[in-house]
């Protein structure tokens, strides 16, 4: 994958260790991230490169805060915005997520725990998602076929919408899917 075509993510931290851990780790995983130090420049940077993500801690020096951040993000854009930071008090993290976040991470964190958390987001932000009349037909098992991909599984109306991992099976494995469970095939 050419380096350009890597998606964009902005670390909004003042700790240069906590924001060059985050950056090597984004790096490694594929990602190409810019940091800002400020809620000034974070603006600037997020203006600049247009992010697929923005991570984002609270406490930052300057006339901006990270909540006046999230809330000059979420009046222009919908980039998902995911706090991280010390103040792990539950009214922040409630006012974080209310502010617009789509996560709230506290420190001390995991390093691949938090890119795990980024790739979650950014596969459900990605438009990879698609209506549930096509979701529906995703969940049909072509037992006869040589292989079969079970994706999706739509329970009741009444109840939320179930995901099972896409995998591959043989067809002798399934004999159908049910709420997102597969049953083999009798002997």
């Amino acid at each position: 994958m050419d380096m350009n075509d890597d998606p964009v993510i902005v670390i909004v931290e003042d700790d240069p260790n906590i924001a060059d851990l985050v950056e090597l780790y984004l790096r490694r995983d594929g990602y190409r991230p810019y940091q800002a130090s400020t809620g000034e420049r974070a603006l600037q940077v997020i203006a600049e490169r247009n992010p697929e993500l923005v991570l984002l801690d609270v406490g930052l020096p300057g006339e901006l805060d990270g909540l006046d951040v999230c809330r000059a993000i979420r009046a222009e854009s919908d980039i998902p915005i995911v706090f991280l930071t010390a103040r792990d008090a539950e009214i922040d993290r409630v006012l974080g997520l209310e502010l617009g976040a789509d996560d709230y991470v506290t420190k001390p964190f995991s390093p691949r725990e938090l890119v795990a958390r980024v790739k979650a987001i950014l596969r459900r932000s990605s438009g990879a998602s698609s209506s549930m009349t096509e979701r529906r037909s995703a969940t049909e098992c072509p037992c006869a076929a040589q292989r079969c991909a079970i994706a999706w599984s739509l329970a009741s109306s009444a109840m939320t919408e179930m995901h099972t991992q896409v995998r591959e099976v043989e067809p002798n494995q399934v004999e159908h899917v049910n709420f997102g469970w597969c049953r083999p095939h009798p002997a």
